[in-house]
């Protein structure tokens, strides 16, 4: 790509995405807050009171762990969000249905006015987005062989690494206690807050050696992140693997698309920028 952009170093988070809904989500008609959110171990954020004054905790130990239970549309409204100053007050316009992307209904959006872009929906001028699968897999797998890369100037994962990461383990705040180089949360290998198959870990908490050549870090497991790729089914792109994804998943090979109307334990996303 001939151009420059910036990618979020770490996946959003619970404690990110709650403020997020306690700015815009009082009263929820989109549904930007998931009931399984506050009731799924894997999960961050509750709900209290009537529509029209909700408010959103997060969970103990769940702040600084990736948001999931959250679809194609929450998280383009989230960009919508931090495009428009992270305003406060109900779902319109100005806050999450236009911006960076133009939402024209509940599960629904226009196409972009960015040349390159404006096909999968981003806006020209758009100050966050979600990133294009090109650009996701860019600051995931590429380094220059010049800086150390792999002679084709891509790594097969995102830990700058061609050999399969080591899987992770957590402590009981859910924090990766095996802190070695190249190691991913994947495999249902990470539990705590009484799971046995697996669960969300602290976002960057791999340590500095497994993180991509850019410094971007759990772009291989943790959570499946959104990007823009539409497909001719309407699916949206996801890559990266899970924390229950085996390492095939994990490799520039692998990808994934659902319905953007779909939002799982699975999947989060992070934010990109100019």
């Amino acid at each position: 790509m001939d151009y420059e952009y910036r990618i979020g170093k770490y996946e959003v988070t619970n404690a990110q995405y709650a403020a997020f809904l306690n700015a815009v989500a009082a009263a929820d008609p989109n549904d930007l807050y998931n009931g399984d959110m506050g009731s799924d171990a894997r999960a961050g954020i509750t709900r209290l009171g009537a529509s029209g004054s909700y408010i959103y905790e997060v969970k103990a130990n769940m702040g600084d762990k990736p948001v999931n239970y959250v679809s194609w549309y929450d998280a383009v409204r989230f960009c919508n969000w931090l495009h428009n100053g992270r305003p406060t007050g109900p779902q319109d316009e100005t806050t999450t249905e236009g911006g960076a992307y133009t939402l024209t209904g509940p599960e629904s959006i226009g196409i972009g006015t960015d040349p390159i872009h404006g096909e999968n929906g981003r806006n020209a001028g758009a100050r966050f987005w979600l990133p294009s699968e090109d650009e996701w897999y860019k600051a995931a797998y590429h380094q220059p062989a010049a800086d150390g890369g792999d002679a084709d100037h891509f790594w097969l994962y995102p830990t700058a690494a061609n050999t399969e990461p080591t899987g992770a383990t957590a402590d009981l705040f859910g924090n990766i206690n095996n802190d070695t180089a190249n190691i991913v949360n994947f495999n249902n290998g990470a539990n705590w807050n009484g799971t046995t198959s697996g669960n969300v870990t602290t976002v960057g908490s791999g340590g500095p050696g497994s993180g991509s050549f850019y410094g971007a870090f759990d772009m291989a497991g943790n959570v499946w992140e959104w990007n823009e790729r539409l497909n001719v089914r309407g699916n949206r792109g996801l890559r990266g693997g899970s924390w229950s994804s085996d390492a095939d998943f994990l490799q520039s090979s692998g990808r994934s698309g659902k319905l953007p109307s779909s939002g799982t334990n699975l999947n989060g996303f992070r934010v990109a920028g100019p």
